[in-house]
């Protein structure tokens, strides 16, 4: 691999990682102008139709296996699109975005747990005590604090923890499925699924509580959470991967916690404690001992001795 190649890589994943960090910040921006099912409808909204000049040859292409898995791309569609969107950005309304971007970062913990129940994939010592590490930390970061009776606090936590299972189990779908339909189509199919199952729900709430206003503000927010959020972080991500690997962008992707604390201490002024502080390493170096495999040890070749 070029160095030059590797160091794009490096950066597309770093770029990746920030912009969704950044959504954890935006969870906690909107709560003032906008609720939390209006901005998950617009960000899909935003996103599908941008997205669509790409997969509609794909999906056309695909359209037999699309109906033969459609249960399960719909399954699929409400847990990655609808929960896991909703809830992230209701649970802005309780918690600060170090602590959700702390949660979000078990969720390889939680694809490997759900692995080794349904997939039949070994559980080793290794990933058991990765696991027990990330999940621990996540408790030490609530530990001291000054909202560890709220209601809210253990709400928002909830609600994350929730959140990050449901992108689990669609992370765990979307992998056993694109074995068999076009990673592009499949794309497509769960975009606009996701959106459709969104679109009444987006109605009844604007009847009953109103429509988000028409502003700046508004505006800035949906097309950052759509088409940096949903799509360049998500392009960007898939294009490290296929240049420096999974295992080196997942590496990477355990930094987010660290640039969702700087961001929402630098943009809003939100400092996450020093508990979470602590916390953080502990949980980062629990999901790495659980998903990181070392390096098999390098086998010594002794030079054989030359006879005369």
């Amino acid at each position: 691999m070029a160095v030059n190649s590797k160091k794009t890589g490096v950066c597309l994943a770093l770029l990746s990682v920030s912009i969704w960090a950044g959504n954890f910040v935006l969870a906690r921006i909107a709560p003032g102008t906008m609720d939390a099912i209006s901005l998950t409808f617009l960000r899909w909204l935003v996103a599908s139709m941008l997205v669509l000049p790409f997969v509609v040859l794909p999906l056309i292409q695909a359209w037999r296996r699309v109906v033969m898995h459609g249960l399960t791309i719909a399954i699929m569609s409400l847990l990655g699109v609808v929960v896991f969107n909703l809830l992230v950005y209701q649970s802005g309304h309780y918690l600060d975005a170090a602590r959700m971007s702390l949660i979000n970062a078990m969720s390889p913990v939680f694809i490997m747990i759900l692995a080794g129940l349904f997939l039949a994939e070994q559980f080793t010592p290794r990933k058991l005590i990765g696991a027990a590490m990330g999940g621990g930390g996540v408790c030490l970061s609530i530990v001291g604090s000054n909202q560890v009776a709220s209601v809210d606090l253990v709400l928002g936590m909830g609600m994350m923890t929730v959140a990050a299972m449901a992108f689990s189990i669609y992370t765990l779908m979307f992998r056993k499925l694109y074995q068999e339909i076009d990673f592009m189509a499949l794309v497509g199919a769960t975009f606009f699924i996701g959106t459709l199952m969104l679109l009444p729900v987006f109605i009844f709430n604007g009847i009953h509580s109103g429509f988000p206003e028409l502003n700046r503000r508004n505006v800035m927010i949906v097309l950052y959470s759509g088409i940096l959020a949903a799509l360049i972080a998500f392009i960007a991500w898939n294009l490290s991967v296929s240049i420096i690997g999974a295992s080196r962008a997942g590496c990477i992707y355990f930094l987010m916690p660290v640039f969702a604390a700087l961001q929402s201490f630098t943009i809003i002024g939100e400092f996450p404690g020093w508990n979470a502080i602590l916390a953080a390493p502990i949980v980062l170096l629990g999901v790495y001992i659980a998903v990181v495999q070392p390096p098999p040890p390098k086998s010594i070749v002794l030079p054989s001795s030359s006879r005369r």
